[in-house]
């Protein structure tokens, strides 16, 4: 998507933990289907999340993954440019949170994230038929109740999309949304955005509070006390803490420390890996 800056899928994985030294070159939004984990900022402050999350790891956050029970997520990751003035910190929201009312009409919802070129959140319709206008932005999003189909303009193709589809709108399409039960969805978009719609107001997380180490869902520590530069990397030493939160700790040994490659390449078929998913212990 959007001349491949952007791209989505599935991923799933076992109970563990690892560090992520580098910072992201991209934005992560994630939508958690089962499972849960957590990701911990160098300075301490938890991110915890489980099914029914939505999940932004901005552009440039760096620090620990630790994965409690074996967790499945659809995801999307969009490559842009450093949006000045943007926060570092992770976005973690239950589904109950940004959950708007299913409006009799039209379409309601709430916005989680948005540096103008992602925007994410929750939106919810009524039934009935509306024709989508085509647009320069892709949108992503996981139908987590209600039925609908998606019609092509020439009326030539139709697709029937429930509960539990990933659907992917790509931008320039348009045709025709009929909703036959309501629907509520996870979304993001990217490309060109623009303002927020009006139908979408923004959602506004509670303030961040506590010190290091967090705890919880939302944790919480001043912006200032992240390490943007990530000059703390060959030096910083993770805690128990993110797979406590997760209900499960980690095995008695050597912390697991340092930088690592921005990429790693594996086999003579030249695939290349998320450094998200890189072992360093091979384990």
């Amino acid at each position: 998507m959007q001349n491949g800056a952007s791209s989505c899928g599935s991923w799933a994985c076992s109970e563990g933990g690892w560090d992520s030294p580098n910072p992201r070159g991209s934005t992560e939004w994630f939508y958690v289907l089962s499972g849960n984990g957590a990701v911990t900022d160098p300075d301490g402050t938890l991110h915890a999340f489980g099914p029914g999350d939505s999940v932004v790891l901005p552009k440039g956050w760096h620090g620990r993954w630790d994965i409690g029970r074996h967790i499945h997520k659809v995801w999307l990751t969009m490559e842009h440019d450093v949006v000045a003035g943007a926060s570092k910190r992770p976005v973690v929201v239950s589904q109950r949170e940004i959950q708007a009312p299913i409006p009799a009409v039209g379409k309601a919802g709430n916005t989680i994230y948005d540096v103008g070129s992602v925007r994410a959140g929750s939106w919810s319709c009524g039934v009935g038929a509306a024709q989508i206008a085509p647009r320069n932005v892709d949108e992503v999003f996981f139908v987590i109740e209600g039925t609908f189909f998606l019609t092509d303009v020439d009326g030539a193709s139709a697709r029937r999309c429930s509960r539990g589809d990933f659907v992917h709108l790509p931008a320039g399409w348009t045709g025709t949304f009929d909703g036959i039960e309501p629907v509520v969805a996870a979304y993001v978009d990217v490309g060109e955005l623009g303002a927020a719609p009006q139908s979408a107001p923004r959602y506004t997380p509670p303030p961040l509070t506590g010190g290091g180490g967090g705890g919880g869902r939302g944790g919480g520590a001043d912006d200032e006390l992240y390490d943007p530069d990530n000059s703390t990397r060959t030096r910083w030493v993770p805690d128990a803490t993110g797979l406590a939160a997760c209900g499960k700790m980690p095995a008695a040994g050597p912390s697991r420390g340092g930088g690592r490659p921005e990429r790693v390449t594996r086999g003579a078929d030249g695939v290349v890996y998320d450094p998200d998913q890189y072992d360093p212990d091979n384990n």
